[in-house]
């Protein structure tokens, strides 16, 4: 009797259009690179998945629906997401909140990454994080502090906090907050 083992996510190759001038591989090699993926094991696939930024896991979900459905799974799993977690601790990131000319408020991350271990070239990596629709609602400051990747921003003057994942760009407003509003101080 064989074992049953799950399906991996390229179980069923893509139609792609080999005519297209940025395809490289032929059928032939394409075919055998998704043989090849597909013999790889369930811990290997969770490995390779738990080093990829945020975004560009996500960006998997469109390959094809069961690479959809795997990420959907991995992403709501305690295990990976401590694991990915942990290795994204590697990879420092900053917020910036800037202004350009016009005087708008620029929110931005920079990931900083040093692949190679020598401090001589570091590579970075700069995002948007667009806050806009709680921007115009709100008058936001950051809290500044985080923890596990989640930010809690703060609004002046009324009772409300924002916590939000920027990496995958979830927000949950919290209102009735333990903060408080903000009082001003009577300088007389």
């Amino acid at each position: 009797m064989r074992a049953h083992r799950s399906r991996s996510p390229l179980s069923a190759p893509p139609t792609l259009p080999w005519n297209h001038p940025r395809q490289r591989l032929s059928q032939k090699k394409y075919w055998l690179v998704a043989a090849t993926i597909n013999s790889l094991p369930d811990q290997l696939w969770v490995e390779i998945m738990s080093r990829l930024p945020v975004k560009s896991l996500l960006r998997c979900k469109c390959v094809q629906k069961p690479w959809c459905r795997l990420i959907d799974t991995l992403i709501h799993d305690r295990t990976f997401v401590t694991k990915h977690l942990n290795s994204s601790i590697d990879r420092p990131s900053l917020y910036i909140r800037s202004y350009d000319v016009s005087r708008r408020v620029r929110n931005s991350f920079v990931t900083i990454c040093n692949e190679n271990g020598d401090n001589a070239h570091l590579d970075t990596v700069i995002e948007d994080f667009d806050l806009s629709p709680f921007r115009q609602q709100y008058h936001m400051s950051f809290l500044g502090s985080h923890c596990n990747g989640i930010m809690c921003i703060s609004v002046l003057r009324q009772n409300i906090v924002l916590l939000c994942n920027p990496a995958l760009r979830e927000f949950k407003l919290i209102t009735g907050s333990c903060l408080g509003p903000r009082r001003r101080i009577d300088q007389t």
